[in-house]
């Protein structure tokens, strides 16, 4: 019998980043909320240092799992790092924006559901990790284009003219077709 073992090749290829996004949320999100608690609690830090330090370490985690796990990106690290505070910070202040603008509307229907505050806090909850994942998909970890084998040879192969230099272009693209000395000194 073979020890359990996390296979996280054959796990990305049956789930959607989606899903790996939403699995990295539980992840970092378990993470910083228990370095908050640690910090608060344990080693007597203040509320706003805790909540800032378990937060940052949370971030932390879900930069380097979304990187690699969720969207296995190819995007220049400072570059991505600078893109996902800035993608942070602004589906945070959307988000919790709007939040409580829906939950006072959500209540005046009269239909049944949490304390506005409750309903505030989970609706942007909801706001902050659709817009999160589309821009982490689509700005901060986009998939950078690199060239095609046929787009390289093409920009090489253009960049001498046969036409007005077919010297060149022989020597240059066709190696068995260059010239070779005799050893007579002529060539």
């Amino acid at each position: 019998m073979k020890p359990f073992m996390l296979n996280w090749d054959k796990c990305q290829k049956q789930t959607d980043s989606f899903f790996r996004f939403l699995m990295v949320g539980i992840i970092n999100t378990a993470a910083g909320l228990t370095a908050m608690l640690l910090l608060f609690h344990l080693l007597g830090f203040s509320y706003w240092f805790s909540t800032f330090l378990g937060n940052t370490a949370g971030a932390a985690i879900s930069f380097v799992l979304n990187r690699h796990f969720t969207f296995q990106s190819n995007a220049k690290t400072g570059t991505s790092a600078i893109r996902f505070i800035a993608v942070i910070l602004f589906c945070y202040g959307v988000s919790y924006s709007v939040s409580p603008m829906a939950a006072e509307a959500w209540e005046r229907t009269g239909i049944a559901g949490p304390p506005q505050d409750d309903a505030a806090i989970l609706i942007g909850m909801v706001l902050y990790t659709l817009m999160n994942y589309f821009l982490q998909k689509n700005f901060v970890f986009r998939m950078e284009k690199t060239p095609s084998v046929s787009a390289a040879f093409y920009t090489v192969e253009n960049t001498t003219d046969p036409q007005k230099n077919p010297e060149e272009f022989s020597e240059r693209y066709f190696i068995g077709n260059a010239k070779q000395s005799d050893g007579s000194g002529r060539d």
